[in-house]
């Protein structure tokens, strides 16, 4: 299950990075509002895998425990380069 979770991260994280920078021209509410239902289905089985992670390693459920799974790390790691991405096309389309 936790890679089921996991790649349902990816997949969502995919689909909000198309819905925001592949798409040309400005941002709609459409477009927006799609890319936020993919982010908030990104980062919530993103947090579910890292559950499942932490639970297979024997560790407690703590949010430190948590945020340093794999599957969130990443998470996390997409959502800082998708805000980098989205002020570079912000300032481009100023």
């Amino acid at each position: 299950m936790r890679w089921f979770l996991f790649a349902i991260s990816l997949f969502a994280l995919w689909f909000a990075f198309n819905m925001l920078f592949m798409i040309s021209g400005s941002y709609s509410g459409t477009t927006f509002g799609l890319a936020a239902t993919g982010i908030t289905v990104g980062v919530a089985a993103a947090w579910f895998s890292g559950r499942q992670f932490i639970l297979a390693w024997g560790r407690d459920q703590r949010m430190g425990e948590i945020v340093k799974a794999p599957p969130v790390v990443l998470c996390i790691f997409i959502l800082c380069a998708f805000c980098a991405m989205a002020i570079i096309k912000i300032m481009a389309y100023r």
